[in-house]
């Protein structure tokens, strides 16, 4: 790839005015919550310099829709081709899509077929996203006019400061002096944009990269020495070399013939094209999953080939499909690549399938393009803002509209859940992104049931907005992450009996504590603004549901961390230990029952018991993200950066309702 190399290779009351407010509603809606799959809330920017549209061809839909499903591996799993480009893309632009330099948007998959394949044009795009303009001043950057101090730059506009951000890397990851690490956790806003930044474009570079291989050529008319080898051919392909590389390994036995010095500049050509294809294990092996299974990156093909000689025909194949690409690519000829592209899809494909790998790859690929969260958070929104106009306007056909769209949207959500355990194989509490996904439709279900046992308006409110803001921080979550929404187990967690047990209630407890928790902020200020003063009714409802769900969640927050301390005792060889996750656990437990307790006593009324649960929300939010967040223990393997201010956020909240609450009397 022809770009500057780097120092090293690292989304009115009147009744005919309804069905307008309603597709007024639902255009809004799209509008709005799109944007927070496609952005990041960032202001957009106009260069100061228009970027060179480049006459080429778009890619194929067939070639798009194959690279979707291209199967191919990292961190031990076997993913399709679309999963991995949309957690790159959201990694390096905090977006799951980007604009070409014609103007055009591309989906992740196009984007990865232009970096791979047209590197050169992809180095234009707009796809690093620098949080603070103090990244680039710290090391020398000038912006162009036009810049915010929040944007987007291209590969070649980082290009000339590429090595001081390398520098300032090593620096505060102490690559030297592993004592002068600088601990994320304590980082700055600018020191952990410019590792983060650095290793962006190290993961561009990895990707633009991959096919160097696919496109090496040697030209070999004027070296007779070498053409006795190869025949012919003017110029020779790496399939070319490892086709004759026991040849070329006898020719190079003199070290003193020219044919020998020949031999040696080929090879160290090739070496050095494949040298950089890592990123990716785009072959399967020929083997059994079970004799060898990791699949192999361009640049493990280069070492199979001269550890064994040469590469197995269905390897050569396979090289000889990648070149083809490469060649198509470059010529901008579309027919040729869809054939090769095609041919290369179908042989890995293949491959896959006989070792048992990959068969749900069509599944995954079809969650992706459903989207089926996006659509669930539209409709809780919709929802949402009905439950809102009901409170100026109160129509019959209104209510039953906000319940279709509630229960529809959680029939989506639960859907995407569902198909996430089919693919996974697991219970959907695995990652934190998931137990967010979990606990959203479990709280969306929760509040539901409780409006049609106690009809007070209160979980007709509460559902829609209890999900919009779970799929919002999910979503959040996983641009901010950036990592593979299903990723293999950690080894305490790769159990399914106790992820289906411990794991599962523990989540349940979680879930329905922050119903109790939701409740009780209604109580709280409905009190606060004098909301239904005189309605002694309604605040005994809210009362009695607030007890009863807590109830329902000591319940499984005690069994949980029981069968907690059985799965500690199986793992670790102790039941209990202290650590920060168990500690939140137990935390949880005895702020549900110094609630429940105070209340069955007499020493809380309506109002304590209010203000008591959503003190034990506040404990929940820790356990369930805040340990994790602190880096330490058998538990922390939840840690992502930038996720502290939210929690503080909440925390700072909660803590003005609790002040504000204290003042406030409502009926017992």
């Amino acid at each position: 790839m022809n770009l500057p190399p780097l120092p090293r290779a690292r989304r009115t009351s009147a009744p005919f005015a309804v069905p307008a407010l309603l597709l007024v509603l639902i255009t809004f809606a799209a509008t709005f919550l799109r944007s927070t799959v496609a952005d990041d809330g960032s202001p957009g920017h106009e260069s100061a310099a228009p970027p060179v549209a480049v006459a080429r061809s778009p890619w194929p839909a067939s070639v798009v829709e194959l690279a979707r499903s291209l199967p191919i591996q990292e961190a031990g799993r076997v993913m399709p081709l679309a999963q991995w480009a949309r957690y790159t893309l959201l990694g390096l632009n905090h977006r799951a899509s980007v604009v070409d330099t014609t103007g055009r948007t591309l989906e992740p998959v196009e984007w990865a077929l232009d970096v791979m394949f047209r590197p050169e044009e992809a180095a234009k795009y707009e796809v690093f996203l620098v949080d603070t303009s103090e990244v680039l001043d710290s090391v020398g950057y000038q912006a162009a006019d036009g810049k915010k101090k929040r944007d987007r730059y291209s590969y070649f506009d980082l290009a000339p400061v590429q090595k001081a951000l390398s520098q300032k890397e090593d620096l505060y990851e102490g690559m030297s002096e592993p004592r002068t690490r600088v601990d994320p956790k304590t980082r700055s806003p600018a020191e952990g944009g410019i590792v983060a930044l650095s290793n962006n474009i190290r993961r561009f570079v990895g990707l633009a990269d991959l096919m160097e291989g696919a496109r090496f050529e040697a030209s070999i008319e004027k070296i007779p020495s070498l053409r006795e080898v190869f025949g012919a051919a003017g110029v020779v392909r790496a399939s070319d070399v490892f086709t004759h590389l026991e040849a070329l390994r006898g020719a190079g036995q003199d070290e003193t013939s020219p044919r020998a010095r020949d031999t040696v500049s080929v090879l160290q050509g090739l070496s050095d094209a494949f040298k950089v294809g890592t990123l990716l294990a785009l072959v399967p092996p020929e083997g059994t999953r079970a004799a060898e299974e990791a699949w192999f990156s361009p640049r493990r093909l280069f070492e199979r080939a001269f550890e064994r000689g040469g590469l197995e025909p269905e390897h050569l194949a396979a090289l000889r499909d990648l070149e083809s690409a490469a060649t198509a690519a470059a010529a901008d000829d579309m027919s040729a690549f869809t054939r090769a592209f095609q041919d290369f899809h179908a042989r890995t494909t293949a491959r896959a399938s006989a070792r048992g790998e990959g068969d749900k790859l069509g599944l995954e690929v079809l969650l992706l393009r459903l989207d089926p969260f996006f659509w669930a958070r539209i409709l809780y929104l919709v929802a949402f803002l009905l439950v809102a106009l009901t409170w100026l306007w109160r129509r019959r056909f209104v209510v039953w509209a906000i319940w279709g769209f509630l229960l529809t949207g959680l029939s989506i959500h639960v859907t995407g859940i569902v198909l996430r355990c089919v693919l996974h194989g697991r219970p959907p509490v695995t990652t934190l992104y998931e137990t967010t996904l979990f606990i959203s439709a479990f709280g969306v279900a929760g509040f539901a049931v409780l409006e049609r046992i106690h009809q007070r308006g209160f979980g007709l409110a509460l559902a829609p907005f209890f999900g919009v803001l779970g799929l919002f921080i999910s979503n959040r979550y996983e641009t901010i992450s950036a990592d593979d929404p299903m990723p293999q187990l950690v080894a305490v967690l790769d159990t399914n009996f106790w992820l289906a047990t411990h794991v599962t209630c523990v989540t349940i407890g979680y879930s329905a504590t922050l119903i109790a928790s939701g409740i009780a902020h209604v109580a709280v200020i409905a009190s606060l603004f004098g909301w239904r003063r005189s309605d002694a009714d309604f605040h005994r409802s809210v009362t009695k549901a607030t007890y009863g769900t807590l109830a329902f969640a000591l319940v499984f927050s005690t069994v949980g961390t029981i069968l907690g301390g059985i799965w500690a005792n199986e793992s670790w060889g102790r039941f209990w230990g202290w650590d920060p996750k168990e500690n939140g656990a137990l935390l949880i437990v005895l702020a549900q029952l110094a609630v429940l307790h105070g209340r069955m006593g007499g020493m809380l009324k309506a109002q304590g018991v209010a203000l008591g649960t959503i003190a034990c929300g506040a404990v929940v939010a820790f356990s369930w993200w805040g340990v994790n967040l602190l880096g330490v223990g058998l538990h922390a393997y939840g840690f992502t950066a930038g996720l502290w201010t939210g929690l503080l956020v909440f925390w700072g909240i909660e803590a003005i309702v609790l002040a504000a609450g204290i003042f406030v009397k409502r009926p017992a």
